[in-house]
């Protein structure tokens, strides 16, 4: 498994650091209105069309990964997915 869905993985394996992630997250500098984050932006595409959050991670590249690490919203959308291999 490539280093980006690993990380992927420990992030949300762990349920009872979901929140202390997010948390945390919360406190980086917010991007500026209509600054678009390329990766994150195909990440979420991706994200989308999949089924299952094993699917969404076989889509996404180290960099897009990373890039949803560092979205609470887009990181709790794909911790939502169902598990499976699609």
């Amino acid at each position: 498994m490539p280093d980006g869905p690993r990380f992927l993985h420990a992030a949300v394996r762990p349920r009872c650091l979901r929140p202390w992630r997010c948390a945390l997250l919360l406190v980086r500098k917010r991007r500026g209105r209509g600054q678009i984050d390329p990766h994150l932006a195909i990440a979420r595409a991706k994200i989308e069309d999949a089924e299952t959050f094993d699917e969404a991670l076989g889509y996404l590249t180290a960099r897009e990964t990373f890039a949803v690490l560092n979205s609470p919203t887009i990181l709790r959308a794909v911790c939502t997915m169902p598990r499976g291999n699609g």
